[in-house]
């Protein structure tokens, strides 16, 4: 029953995603924002790879981190706050098809988002090879995976009136610090020393480094280039931090609700 309740929310949230301009915006932005200032990107690395093809990798995971907190955790607040969630619970679901579907939400949408830069970077001659647009594919899915806690300890931790202000006081900062929209080494000192913490930033190594070589990608300015490993200890790290902080919200919520009941 578990895994059908949690397609079946994944259905209807594909659907009803798409009935709303809100999930349209989040889904095509990256797309808007590539054309606009990633397509126009002229030059290649050493080897011959298109600087553009770099930059579908970086606006895709831009649009994946906005996915992840607005699609996913702003979203989940919002339906907490209507009390589906605590309907939910009295139901003979099991609570955690909402949130595999919530998740299974975000990966059809970042494919959705990767697909999308895959061919407006073909059409501009900035496509790449099948192997690396799959080796790509497969960290775009890790990244929702483990940016998904994110979304969900928004969800139990802010009030969901204030949810979509504190979910621009997160995206923005793990978006900009990250690369995705200006390289690492020109960013503030301030800003550019706190990159290396944050799990976007090793993310985003993992993007750039599945289309890339490592030489390639230091020469696009990924400061760690070649440590895959590494990158993936400190993604798996954080999503784990805050996956805890999202189940002791989860208890937080549930409690409250058992004494209002």
């Amino acid at each position: 029953m578990g895994v059908s309740a949690a397609l079946a929310i994944f259905r209807a949230e594909w659907r009803g995603g798409f009935r709303s301009g809100w999930f349209i915006a989040l889904v095509t932005m990256p797309m808007l924002l590539f054309v606009l200032f990633g397509t126009t990107i002229r030059g290649d690395l050493d080897g011959g790879l298109p600087v553009a093809a770099m930059l579908m990798a970086s606006f895709t995971c831009f649009g994946v981190v906005n996915l992840a907190i607005f699609a996913i955790g702003v979203a989940a607040a919002e339906q907490r706050g209507a009390g589906w969630i605590r309907r939910l619970r009295a139901s003979a679901m099991p609570l955690w098809s909402f949130f595999g579907g919530k998740v299974l939400l975000g990966c059809a949408a970042a494919t959705t988002v990767l697909a999308g830069n895959a061919v407006i970077a073909t059409v501009v001659g900035a496509g790449v090879p099948v192997a690396s647009l799959v080796r790509l594919w497969l960290v775009i899915l890790l990244g929702t995976l483990c940016l998904a806690p994110f979304g969900f300890a928004l969800a139990y931790w802010v009030r969901p009136g204030a949810a979509n202000v504190v979910g621009n006081l997160l995206f923005l900062p793990l978006s900009y610090t990250s690369g995705f929209m200006t390289p690492v080494d020109a960013l503030p000192g301030p800003v550019a020393a706190l990159s290396p913490y944050l799990p976007t930033s090793h993310w985003g190594n993992l993007a750039w480094g599945a289309i890339a070589s490592p030489s390639q990608a230091a020469d696009f300015g990924v400061r760690s280039a070649g440590q895959p490993l590494q990158d993936i200890a400190i993604i798996v790290a954080w999503a784990l931090a805050a996956s805890v902080l999202a189940a002791i919200g989860w208890r937080r919520d549930r409690d409250r609700d058992r004494i209002r009941g």
